[in-house]
């Protein structure tokens, strides 16, 4: 293991065939057997989408699990379930933050991963949020409450 060699000029699923010699001051061997390579870049699909609390009304953060075989992550989000998602950010991290929400209005995220070979991979389950509207009872001058309060 010495002696490795990184061939970085090659396309995805596209048949390479590799010989090697040996060089000593003898000569040179003659040709090894051919190896035949296939660089095959899988699509995986990230998992483990759960929104995390910040305390902040208008924002919704959420992490995923890690992929070893993802060179970056698709976040996106729809304003209904199952909807049209729209392209947030594409990330290396397995986290995202959400500034950009309103309080009490569901959203609904997915996140795709992406392959060295730079491909899309399907998306994960949705996560389906709503960022709360915290409400604080500590000073209650100047607050009028109309109808019935619950927490969720």
């Amino acid at each position: 293991y010495l002696n490795r060699y990184t061939d970085f000029a090659v396309t995805n699923e596209v048949t390479y065939y590799y010989q090697v010699t040996a060089v000593n001051p003898g000569g040179e061997s003659s040709d090894s057997d051919s190896m035949v390579v296939t660089l095959v870049c899988l699509k995986v699909v990230p998992a483990g989408l759960m929104a995390i609390p910040t305390g902040v009304v208008n924002q919704i953060a959420f992490i995923w699990n890690s992929l070893p075989s993802a060179a970056s992550f698709n976040v996106k989000r729809a304003s209904t379930s199952g909807g049209t998602y729209e392209f947030l950010t594409n990330t290396t991290g397995i986290g995202y933050l959400d500034t950009n929400v309103i309080a009490g209005r569901p959203y609904y995220y997915v996140v795709s991963a992406v392959n060295s070979c730079g491909e899309e991979g399907a998306n994960s389950a949705e996560l389906a949020t709503a960022p709360g509207i915290i409400v604080d009872n500590a000073d209650n001058s100047g607050v009028t409450v109309k109808g019935a309060w619950y927490s969720e």
